[in-house]
């Protein structure tokens, strides 16, 4: 099957592409601006037309759209977030629908579109109404609006909700990869042993990226309903259980220290989440296979790499 991935450069783009070449797809990446280095094209999904020349020159039988912003995250970026996360995903189905109509296209979106419910009500289920409190969670909501509308006009449009998902690639900017790169520049003697972190005590559903891959590749090869589906492991941990997880682990030794203000501003976080797998359990057969040690490790590991490549 020849399948578009858009945002291929980016955390899961990377792992998604290796898991569809090595199952006997044809990938097509779509790199945006951002990502695209050396004899990559880059392509602005949120120009129209450029989403038209893409599909076009793919000729694909499916489409895995993961492009997308995720930040800046205060509300003077909602304007942005929306133009173009909804430009972009508009931009892609419809391009499909006049090019490429009987292409599966699955949509990632978020499970930031819940926003926050409350403890008694998880694991979140698919049917729980939407109430994104952050510029990235309504973007992903309104992507989903258009999504809906496409389904309704005959495409085949399959809607994904990643919980946080964590592994080898993961940037800084995310919680598990400050965290492991931190305690690496602790362990190699770069950073004193002293690692700053906003609240602990927040709970969240993690999910090895590698699991998650293989959700989105079940459900390009297995026709499915259009779901919205959750891919999460239904585990809740809370973020002071993964730091202290990875600092054993690693074996250093260092003093960790909360900063009072740091991280989601108070009132605009959501304090636990975990969700239900039963819907995509029930679509696929699919269940998290990665242990949670070994994903741990991966990302020890991979920042160790890079540390490494930045020394030499």
């Amino acid at each position: 099957m020849r399948v578009l991935v858009t945002g291929a450069g980016g955390f899961v783009g990377v792992h998604l592409r290796s898991a569809l070449e090595g199952g006997g797809h044809d990938v097509v990446p779509a790199f945006s601006p951002r990502h695209a280095a050396g004899q990559r094209i880059a392509v602005d999904l949120a120009d129209a037309d450029a989403a038209t020349r893409t599909v076009a020159d793919a000729r694909p039988d499916a489409v895995i759209h993961l492009a997308a912003r995720a930040r800046p995250a205060g509300l003077d970026s909602v304007q942005a977030l929306l133009d173009n996360n909804v430009r972009a995903a508009h931009g892609v189905l419809e391009a499909v629908r006049c090019l490429a109509p009987r292409a599966r296209v699955i949509i990632a979106s978020s499970s930031a579109v819940y926003g926050p419910v409350p403890a008694e009500r998880n694991p979140v289920v698919e049917e729980e109404p939407l109430r994104p409190i952050l510029p990235y969670g309504a973007s992903k909501a309104a992507v989903e609006a258009v999504a809906s509308v496409y389904t309704a006009h005959g495409l085949d449009v399959v809607t994904v909700r990643p919980f946080n998902l964590l592994g080898p690639g993961q940037g800084a900017a995310f919680v598990a990869g400050r965290f492991a790169q931190q305690i690496v520049q602790i362990a190699a003697g770069r950073a004193e042993p002293l690692i700053e972190t906003g609240p602990l005590d927040t709970v969240r559903d993690f999910t090895d990226v590698c699991d998650a891959v293989r959700a989105y590749v079940a459900l390009l090869d297995r026709r499915t309903g259009r779901g919205p589906f959750n891919i999460c492991s239904g585990i809740p941990r809370s973020v002071g259980d993964l730091l202290g997880e990875m600092v054993a682990l690693s074996g250093v030794m260092a003093t960790i220290r909360q900063r009072p203000g740091a991280g989601t501003p108070s009132g605009l976080d959501v304090p636990y989440q975990c969700g239900s797998r039963a819907a995509i359990r029930k679509a696929v057969a699919w269940e998290p296979e990665v242990k949670w040690r070994e994903t741990l490790l991966d990302m020890l590991t991979d920042w160790r790499t890079r540390a490494r490549a930045e020394a030499s």
